[in-house]
């Protein structure tokens, strides 16, 4: 068999052993989740059952609310304990569960029968009021027989066990099985792999003396597999290593010519200074031919500084200088190249020449003028660009003396804002004060006036004496009222301004206040035009809210007076 057949099927065994462990620990996974899923639904009616006890208890001690728990958990224990019966979706667990295996039937209907006579008392329960025979019977049938219900529920849950436990045995075994498998396939790949790699080795060792110049050593391969083949070529490959020595040979020159058809022009100089070699881009750049080139000394193509010095002794100092450098053309061109020249040893260090390699620089020097000439733009730009700067600073500088000078000019207004708020406040005050004394001086004699009218009654006729009571006893207090609510609703209109005078300062202090109180007081200023205009006004429920008392007086006043002010006159007006 060969090499290729084994390793395929030493491969095919550990890929056939991993997709069977991987299908083996899968669906030991999903049998583990899937029993767990059923062990939790049974699970769920034990604990339904206890809470359907505590909610029942609960219910007879008068805690109403947890009638809607009791009802959701009497559904819950319904619907769960079907779906553990007789399969399906397990509710908000999101997951499917099979039918129950039939040998476990007998187990289900005995739960079944249990949680129907415990089912009706915990309806009675959820449905009637406490205090009555057949409410108080099923508080006592559920307080007494829950533990039934749930001894069914733990035998079910026990059964389950039991299956699930011998469930997960087996597939133990045969996961312990497959492990002794993957064994065997590990312990052959080793054999396999030792097969295979002791001829390697030995090969290796063969071809590292060959190349330490030993052309005679060969190796015994007795496999008749792809080694074996490898063993004979590398015997036949030792054979013909001598011959094609003269092969390399020949292939140095190909690498030479390769050389030759570099882009960059390549010149190879001996170390007298003489041409010896030049590539097709050398001649495409001077416009020589090569006939006119090789053979010839290297300083036909250079323009030197002096012509004391020899030309063997200028190629040493072009060889230390490494520099631009002029080429002269045939034309009488001279050409600026970047030149990079090393020198050309043999493996005994021999000096053989030297290797100068050039780059057209003229295409640089065109990009180091453009260079030049974007700097003087860009320098020329800059000048503009401060000019620019200047004028912008100029205008800022002017924008900002005229917003000190706006600013100036609002403080200055802001303060006669002030003033004139204190000095209305103050003249607005003083009249306040005078009618406020009027008001008490008016209900004092008021007060003097009935006491007069009760002596005078007699003298007086009934008619006469109904009416004087009814506008001490009605009309005169409540004009006094109007007064009272309307001075204080000057007060603190008064606060107002002076606040609107400080509004750049002003702190404001929450407090809690009763909305309805406050807009009940807030519209008796506003009676008698209410009580003119015919306006009906509706207060409905308001909260008690956290405000500064100031700012929702003047919330309400405004929201008030705009009703009041803005109704349509054509129709009955309604707040």
């Amino acid at each position: 068999m060969s090499v290729g057949k084994k390793i395929t099927l030493l491969f095919l065994l550990m890929l056939a052993a991993a997709i069977t462990n991987l299908c083996i620990v899968f669906n030991y996974q999903d049998a583990q989740r899937h029993d767990a899923n059923i062990v939790n639904v049974a699970g769920r009616q034990r604990m339904l059952v206890q809470k359907i006890t505590k909610l029942a208890l609960s219910i007879a001690k008068g805690h109403n609310r947890d009638r809607y728990y009791l009802k959701e958990a009497i559904h819950l224990y319904d619907a769960s304990l079907d779906v553990l019966w007789h399969g399906g979706e397990a509710g908000s667990m999101d997951v499917f569960i099979p039918p129950a295996p039939a040998d476990m039937d007998e187990l289900f209907k005995i739960n079944k029968e249990l949680w129907r006579r415990f089912k009706e008392k915990a309806d009675v329960i959820a449905r009637r009021g406490q205090n009555n025979n057949k409410f108080n019977s099923a508080i006592s049938y559920v307080y007494l027989n829950d533990n039934k219900l749930v001894n069914a529920c733990d035998a079910i849950i026990a059964r389950f066990g039991s299956r699930f436990g011998y469930r997960a045995l087996r597939l133990r075994v045969i996961f312990v099985a497959m492990l002794g498998f993957d064994i065997c396939v590990f312990s052959l790949g080793c054999i396999l792999g030792l097969r295979i790699v002791r001829p390697i080795k030995a090969l290796s060792k063969a071809a590292m003396e060959v190349g330490r110049g030993d052309l005679t050593k060969t190796i015994k391969i007795s496999s008749s597999d792809e080694i074996g083949e490898l063993g004979k070529a590398f015997n036949t490959m030792v054979a013909n290593l001598e011959t094609s020595r003269s092969e390399l040979i020949l292939a140095k020159d190909y690498t030479d010519t390769i050389l030759g058809s570099m882009l960059n022009p390549l010149m190879v100089v001996d170390f007298e200074g003489t041409i010896k070699v030049v590539n097709r881009a050398t001649l495409d750049l001077l416009g020589y031919t090569e006939e006119e080139l090789v053979g010839k000394p290297v300083g036909m193509i250079f323009k030197w500084k002096g012509e004391d010095a020899s030309q063997k002794t200028r190629i040493q100092e072009l060889t230390k200088e490494g520099f631009v450098r002029n080429y002269k053309a045939k034309s009488g061109e001279h050409i600026p190249v970047g030149l990079y020249m090393s020198i050309m040893r043999e493996r005994t260090g021999k000096l053989l020449g030297y290797v100068c390699i050039a780059r057209d620089m003229r295409q640089l020097n065109k990009l180091v003028v453009d260079l030049e000439k974007a700097k003087a733009e860009i320098g020329e730009w800059s000048v503009t660009l401060e000019k620019k700067v200047d004028e912008r600073t100029k205008e800022l500088k002017q924008a900002k003396e005229q917003t000190e000078k706006l600013v100036e000019k609002l403080r200055k207004a802001n303060e006669e804002i002030k003033s004139f708020a204190h000095i209305v406040s103050h003249d607005l005050r003083s009249p306040l004060v005078n009618l406020k004394g009027f008001s008490h001086e008016l209900r004092e004699a008021t007060g003097e006036i009935k006491r007069i009218l009760k002596e005078a009654s007699p003298h007086l006729a009934d008619n006469q004496r109904l009416r004087v009571e009814a506008l001490l006893k009605d009309d005169v207090p409540e004009a006094l009222d109007f007064i009272d609510v309307s001075t204080s609703a000057m007060e603190r209109l008064i606060s107002h301004i002076l606040t609107l005078s400080r509004i750049g300062n002003r702190t404001l202090s929450p407090v809690e206040i009763n909305t309805n109180e406050f807009v009940k007081n807030k519209l008796k200023m506003y009676q008698y035009q209410i009580e003119s205009k015919k306006v009906r006004v509706a207060v409905k429920e308001l909260p008690v809210v956290v405000a500064d008392e100031s700012a929702l007086d003047q919330i309400f006043g405004n929201i008030i007076t705009n009703a009041i002010n803005y109704l349509d006159p054509e129709r009955p007006g309604e707040i």
